[in-house]
């Protein structure tokens, strides 16, 4: 546990105040990483009418910034019905998508490190800094044991964490050369969460 939450602190110290303020070709950037990830897709079987449609909004958006009606959608449904093994589907959804939401900024904020590094055309090559290879080391093991965590019955929710990190994860991975063969044994590669989440939880 230490050793994760000293790793987070790496994480979180990359994003340099011009990192976090930039403009043009960076905002750009940005929004490429966060464009065009959500969809409805297949939500789980469940047979509640209204935690059916609180799934349905949930698979619907984007996980990196999940919006305030939708908040109110879920925590509301989940305020009743407890025990139900429907409830249990939309509380382990809704605990996954906090978790990816958190991720989220924090892998955002180790790529806004890299390209402060190297520029975002690549113009400053150069090696990897050990911290920010040790950062890639981690998001990599996390991912591959959080996903082998999930059972034949979330397929659904798997592969909605794969398709909300794991392209952003792709982006990261062709900012930086020379990685590990086993960076490609993935296809859309994602990761967990942060210590002490949900995600950790489930081991």
């Amino acid at each position: 546990m230490a050793s994760s939450l000293s790793a987070l602190r790496h994480w979180r110290a990359f994003a340099s105040p011009s990192s976090r303020n930039r403009q043009g070709s960076s905002v750009a950037a940005s929004n490429l990483w966060r464009r065009g990830f959500a969809t409805a897709g297949t939500i789980p079987e469940c047979s509640d009418p209204a935690i059916k449609k609180a799934l349905k909004q949930l698979y619907a958006i984007n996980w990196y910034d999940i919006d305030e009606k939708t908040a109110n959608i879920v925590e509301g449904t989940l305020s009743t019905g407890e025990g139900t093994a429907d409830h249990t589907i939309l509380k382990d959804t809704w605990s996954s998508a906090r978790a990816v939401e958190t991720f989220y900024g924090t892998l955002d904020a180790l790529r806004k490190s890299i390209d402060d590094l190297m520029g975002l055309s690549g113009e400053n090559t150069g090696p990897l800094p050990d911290q920010h290879q040790r950062a890639l080391e981690a998001v990599h093991s996390k991912y591959v044991k959080y996903l082998s965590s999930f059972g034949e019955h979330e397929h659904s929710l798997k592969k909605k964490v794969e398709l909300e990190l794991g392209s952003t994860l792709v982006l990261l991975k062709q900012r930086v050369s020379g990685l590990p063969p086993k960076w490609g044994d993935v296809g859309l590669l994602g990761t967990s969460g942060l210590s002490g989440s949900y995600i950790e939880q489930r081991e």
